[in-house]
């Protein structure tokens, strides 16, 4: 499962001790985060955008996978180009 991967990204996998707690990388400026985040999410982001991952709608844990790439992930996969603007 595809979005399951952003969710263990976002939130830790279910078996870690931390997992759905906030995570201080939500918080805190961090281009070596960032730059993790582009170089795994960027090409899925492209999907979305393109309307390939619109099934991820249909159940809550893919949609809320969906809503973390849209919202969270594409404000700092376009940072560079969007300061530019």
């Amino acid at each position: 499962m595809e979005y399951q991967k952003v969710l263990n990204f976002w939130f830790g996998k279910p078996e870690d001790i931390n997992y759905g707690k906030p995570r201080k990388f939500w918080f805190v400026k961090n281009d070596e985060f960032d730059l993790k985040i582009k170089s795994q999410f960027h090409s899925l982001y492209d999907r979305a955008a393109a309307g390939e991952l619109h099934h991820w709608q249909q159940q809550p844990l893919s949609c809320l996978a969906l809503i973390i790439i849209v919202q969270g992930f594409k404000p700092l996969i376009y940072k560079d180009l969007m300061s530019k603007l």
